[in-house]
């Protein structure tokens, strides 16, 4: 326990004329030491010449209690004092001193004079700009507690002023201290190069520190330690300036000239042929900025929505020295389909078959939907047929394939059929059957039960073959040919005297076509209309018509057309039945007929003039087509359909 005076703890350390009054507690453990030391008060305090007062209790076992008063001669920290026979003491060094007696305890109490001072920081400390520094006491104590609340024996500090501990040392006593931290102004360091040409070392870079703290040191990235660097490639160079203070400051110069460094990188397409990958280049070395310029026009340093190829780019940094690289997209393992392990059923209409299908490439895992509903890789309980699947990858990357089981043992059945050369002409189709179990039961589906048929039209013939065994194998067979003239005719009145021109329009057949006659009903026959031979036959007069045409392979086809023109309304005969309804009525009429295909409807006023007109590509026979005369005005027509077969006509009232 140290007490002190009223001026102890002034200012946080105690002044030069502080008196202490120290009472410490001495154990001594063995009587076998010749001297036991024990520091009394706080501040390293230093006796001076003079008479000091000891009071010495023994407190353990109790038995005396003594004051001592000793003269010290000269400036030292210690006073000595000789205990004996556990009962007594005396001052100096004696030589006839009894050994004490263990495990004592000793209380003394002393009174000194002034006490020094103790230093627990420095007087100052500089850290550099924008830096920071570690402040740390001159010594170790037992405990710390700094003005930023750190209670550490140091602290970083990266800003000037003042820094104040508090310390408490091995016999609990308390110091204060502060220390003074300046920062020093910012170094000044320039510099300056000269840039190389594109892909040579003849460039140059010089760094110049300047500040109060002289000489200065220099580091530059490619380790010289010079201010300056000659024989340089194009490149961005570090420069670190140091002072003799330790204060650094580091700079980067720009040297232009360098062919930059680039590399390439690309991401695959979702699927093999698909067109959504994507091409890279970034730059490891150069000068920024930099400007791209691929092969397709792109400029950004990526190019998106790329098949697998190669794409060629050009990169150009500020010096304007350029490097050119070509990036090749590839496509992923495209996704392949075997069914190699798949198997027939066992017997004609057996169900034991199973299709199989094993892909490979792609990526994993896959889903499968076949064409029967079943979802595995493996489609069982099968009969024979064509089994479709649709394999589909972890990318979406979707293939298909088709597995066909068959019977065993079944027939082999193969079909054969003709080319014949007008429409109208017969051909021959014929089944031919190998293996299999004879008898073999034969049908078409025209009802045949031959091998071989005659005298057919053009078309397309299928047939079932079932032998002994029951197996069913099916073809088809053709017989081929070119499709049936279709002539269209339209009319346009000439001046409502019984006269009309005559348009044809032909498709199908053996084109090109070689020749066109008209033909003219005479009654009982029909006769060539001299000079007739075109598409078109002007002012034709009221009457039957055909056109006979031949191709290109001499097949001939007619068609007909009447020509009767009204001078007002009158009854005409028709080549087909027709029948238009409601009629009279408001505009909105229905018409039937019993044709089939290409029609022409043309409606006329009484003064033979057309107004209406429609085409209609492809009529069924006793379907309802309607007519809407919404801006035809009230009055009596007549409508005329023209057809292949010929021309039927009513007469309508048209009332709103």
């Amino acid at each position: 326990m140290y007490t002190f005076n009223d001026s102890a703890l002034a200012g946080g350390l105690p002044g030069p004329d502080v008196l202490i009054d120290s009472s410490r507690v001495l154990s001594i453990s063995s009587s076998t030491a010749s001297w036991y030391s024990l520091e009394i008060g706080c501040g390293g305090h230093i006796l001076t010449p003079g008479d000091y007062f000891l009071s010495v209790v023994q407190a353990n076992p109790t038995n005396m209690g003594l004051g001592y008063s000793a003269t010290k001669a000269s400036p030292d920290t210690f006073l000595y004092l000789d205990f004996y026979d556990g009962v007594g003491f005396r001052d100096g060094y004696h030589s006839t001193v009894n050994p004490l007696v263990a495990n004592i305890t000793l209380m003394l109490r002393s009174n000194f004079g002034r006490v020094g001072q103790r230093n627990v920081l420095a007087d100052s400390a500089m850290i550099c700009f924008e830096g920071t520094g570690a402040i740390r006491t001159e010594k170790e104590f037992d405990s710390y507690t700094w003005s930023n609340n750190s209670l550490y024996d140091s602290i970083v500090v990266g800003s000037p002023g003042y820094y104040t501990v508090n310390v408490f040392d091995e016999i609990g006593c308390a110091y204060e201290d502060s220390i003074y931290v300046s920062q020093l102004p910012q170094m000044g360091l320039s510099s300056s190069s000269v840039n190389a040409t594109c892909g040579n070392s003849d460039g140059s870079a010089t760094a110049l520190a300047t500040g109060s703290y002289g000489p200065y040191t220099y580091e530059w990235s490619t380790g010289a330690t010079t201010s300056g660097l000659t024989g340089i490639a194009g490149d961005i160079y570090s420069v670190t300036a140091t002072d003799t203070v330790g204060c650094a400051r580091s700079e980067q110069v720009t040297v232009l000239g360098a062919n930059p460094t680039i590399a390439g990188s690309f991401t695959y397409p979702t699927c093999a042929g698909d067109a959504d990958g994507s091409a890279s280049v970034s730059v490891t070395s150069g000068i920024p900025s930099y400007s791209y310029r691929w092969a397709g026009g792109g400029s950004n340093d990526t190019e998106s929505n790329l098949s697998a190829g190669s794409y060629s780019v050009t990169v150009t940094d500020s010096s304007n020295c350029s490097a050119t690289i070509t990036v090749t997209v590839m496509d992923p393992d495209t996704l392949a389909l075997s069914t190699a392990n798949s198997s027939n059923p066992t017997a004609c209409g057996a169900n034991n078959g199973v299709a199989s299908v094993l892909p490979a490439g792609g990526v994993p895992p896959y889903s499968y939907t076949w064409s029967n509903g079943q979802n595995q890789s493996n489609s069982i309980d099968l009969t024979t047929g064509t089994y479709d699947v649709t394999v589909v990858d972890a990318n979406n990357c979707v293939r298909t394939e088709s597995v066909t089981l068959i019977d065993p043992n079944a027939p082999t059945v193969s079909s054969v059929g003709s080319t014949v050369t007008c429409s109208y002409d017969l051909g021959n189709v014929a089944v031919n059957i190998s293996g299999g179990t004879s008898p073999y039961a034969i049908s078409w589906d025209n009802g045949s039960n031959d091998s071989s048929q005659t005298n057919l039209p053009v078309g397309i013939y299928n047939v079932v073959v079932i032998d002994g065994d029951g197996c069913v194998k099916t073809a088809t067979a053709n017989v081929d040919g070119p499709d049936d003239l279709d002539i269209v005719f339209t009319q346009s009145n000439v001046g409502g005297q019984g006269k009309a021109d005559i348009t044809a329009s032909i498709d199908g057949a053996n084109q090109p076509y070689s020749t066109y006659q008209w033909r003219v009903d005479n009654g009982s026959t029909n006769a060539d209309v001299v000079g007739e031979t075109d598409t078109v036959y002007a002012n034709a007069p009221n009457n039957n018509y055909w056109l006979v045409v031949t191709d290109a392979q001499a097949c001939v086809d007619s068609a007909t057309v009447q020509v009767n023109v009204p001078t007002g309304l009158l009854e005409l005969s028709n080549n087909f039945d027709m029948n238009l309804f409601p009629n009279p009525n408001g505009g909105d009429f229905q018409i039937v007929l019993d044709v089939d295909g290409k029609l022409e409807i043309l409606a006329y006023d009484v003064r033979g003039r057309v107004i209406y007109s429609e085409t209609v590509t492809n009529y069924s026979a006793g379907s309802e087509h309607k007519l809407n005369f919404v801006e035809v005005p009230n009055g009596m027509y007549l409508i005329s359909v023209q057809h292949k077969e010929g021309t039927s006509f009513s007469k309508v009232q048209l009332n709103r």
